[in-house]
């Protein structure tokens, strides 16, 4: 599958129409961890295959930007636990990151963070009577080490 996202952005320069958003879903799932070392060589393989595969989605959505449309780039990672295993990566090529948790008792906090951003913004949700209901807002103080392009 990871062939066919690539195989998708190295053309994007060829449409004459930009989207205005593109959209993969789960985009770990694309790498496949065995895959990844065998064809890099490396125990990072997969490391190695996101970090490609958003260089050239950023470069792909670049070019549609800088050609007078308007393109931007959304993802999803699912994953279990504190932190995301790629996060690290994430910073260094996405300009905006949204991260969803449950609280476990049936509110969701989203946080923003991004590359220029030193505060996280928190807002805490909850569904009531089928409505998004916003519970809470506040700015998180704890510094962020976040990435800037070069």
């Amino acid at each position: 599958m990871k062939k066919g996202l690539t195989s998708f952005f190295a053309a994007f320069h060829m449409h004459d129409n930009f989207p205005g958003l593109v959209i993969i879903d789960d985009i770990g799932e694309f790498f496949d961890e065995r895959n990844c070392q065998q064809r890099y060589n490396s125990p990072r393989g997969r490391e190695l295959a996101i970090v490609r595969t958003l260089a050239l989605c950023r470069n792909a959505i670049s070019h549609a930007n800088d050609t007078g449309g308007t393109c931007m780039l959304l993802f999803f990672d699912t994953h279990l636990g504190d932190t995301p295993k790629f996060l690290h990566i994430y910073k260094r090529w996405v300009n905006c990151i949204y991260t969803i948790k449950g609280d476990g008792i049936g509110s969701f906090i989203i946080s923003v963070s991004g590359m220029d951003m030193v505060r996280t913004n928190v807002a805490k949700y909850s569904i009531s009577l089928q409505y998004l209901v916003l519970e809470d807002m506040y700015e998180n103080e704890e510094q962020r080490h976040c990435l800037i392009n070069s």
